[in-house]
């Protein structure tokens, strides 16, 4: 009798056997502090992940990529403040992650759905502190935003402090690159601000 292993079983161990054996060559162990509090370029492979979106994540049509993207990034660590949609041609988003005291950004590939790069970005004690603010989640944001526009595509997305107030702005269009609209989400209540 032959036992049958799942192939996502065995990808799964190829992968964490490949990423262990990759990180254990690279001879880098930390950041390099810029002088100004930011970080210089450091980057570290990222270990595949199953990346499957709940429900709850969930957008519709090509948007699912998005909701897709923000749900591997945060499987990477952290919690998504921010999402771009890459123009370079090949698809896929970077997700920026909030993860303890840093700011990540995670390149996500759009054919593969798994996080290709994470780099840190930002230790910027300020900036993450603001983002202590926000009580709605990325997703959720998002799809108050397709609320409004209806058939667009999300474009990008961030956290932004007005004036005290946290607010996500949203921008959203239309695959042909036709038309576009932004929709800003009030970060604490989930309502839309304009």
């Amino acid at each position: 009798m032959t036992t049958r292993i799942p192939r996502a079983a065995v990808a799964l161990t190829v992968g964490i056997l490949s990423t262990s054996l990759l990180s254990g060559c690279s001879g880098t162990g930390g950041s390099e502090e810029a002088a100004d509090g930011g970080v210089g370029g450091t980057s570290e492979a990222v270990a595949p992940s199953a990346s499957s979106a709940s429900a709850s994540q969930t957008g519709t049509g090509a948007d699912d990529l998005a909701f897709t993207a923000i749900s591997t990034a945060e499987s990477t660590g952290g919690k998504a403040m921010g999402i771009d949609r890459l123009d370079d041609g090949a698809g896929g988003y970077k997700v920026e992650v909030l993860d303890g005291s840093a700011l990540y950004a995670v390149t996500v590939d759009e054919a593969a759905q798994k996080a290709e790069q994470r780099q840190k970005v930002s230790t910027d004690a300020k900036e993450v502190k603001e983002f202590e603010g926000i009580e709605v989640p990325l997703t959720e944001a998002l799809k108050t935003a397709q609320e409004e526009a209806p058939g667009m595509r999300i474009d990008e997305a961030e956290a932004d402090d007005e004036d005290g107030a946290m607010q996500w702005k949203v921008e959203l269009d239309v695959d042909n690159g036709q038309g576009s609209k932004d929709v800003v989400v009030d970060a604490k209540s989930g309502s839309v601000l304009k």
